[in-house]
């Protein structure tokens, strides 16, 4: 079974050619006025979308993989700047709970603007709480406003019912990692007892 799923061919060609250029799309769903960034040096069109760079301004921190688990289990997304800049991002609607997505993208030239197939997601989580402060830099310091992002669903999110074999494999007709979930309601229905 070829692991896949859900890369665009062109995509998973550059990747495995070694001949690519990595950068980063992070979109904040704040209400009312969504953020579409990147650590590109021009804009990237995507998804219906302007993805505007960054630059030297962006701030994007992302924990280690812990040992046992899967994905990283919180991040740091921000922006550097004027103290009077940064102090307005206080002022709009409570982060909490807002909805932030981190993808990889591949780009023909460093830091270029245009795609080879679709990114992919790195980080899928929700704001837990901002942060106004300052970092030292060399000879000074330097005022920052960064959001930290948790993984997982935000409360916002509606849960679905479940994802079935069947589910699996209307998307991915090949993929056969969904096979033994039938036996999971049999197992939480009878479970297996133990003599003394």
């Amino acid at each position: 079974m070829a692991m896949t799923r859900g890369l665009h061919p062109d995509t998973l060609a550059a990747l495995v050619s070694g001949q690519f250029h990595p950068v980063l799309l992070v979109h904040v769903d704040w209400p009312g006025d969504p953020v579409f960034a990147s650590s590109a040096l021009v804009p990237i069109s995507w998804a219906g979308q302007s993805w505007q760079p960054a630059g030297e301004f962006g701030l994007l921190e992302i924990a280690s993989e812990g040992l046992g688990a899967a994905v990283p289990a919180e991040a740091s997304v921000g922006i550097v700047g004027t103290l009077e800049l940064l102090a307005g991002l206080l002022d709009r609607a409570d982060a909490r709970n807002i909805d932030i997505d981190v993808y990889l993208a591949l780009v023909t030239t460093p830091q270029g603007g245009v795609l080879v197939g679709d990114p992919f997601p790195v980080m899928t989580g929700y704001c837990d709480g901002n942060d106004l402060g300052l970092r030292a830099l060399e000879g000074g310091v330097e005022p920052f406003f960064s959001l930290a992002v948790k993984t997982g669903p935000g409360v916002r999110t509606v849960l679905s019912a479940q994802h079935s074999d069947e589910d699996q494999r209307q998307r991915f007709p090949e993929d056969t990692g969904f096979r033994h979930t039938k036996l999971i309601e049999l197992a939480l229905s009878r479970p297996p007892v133990w003599t003394t």
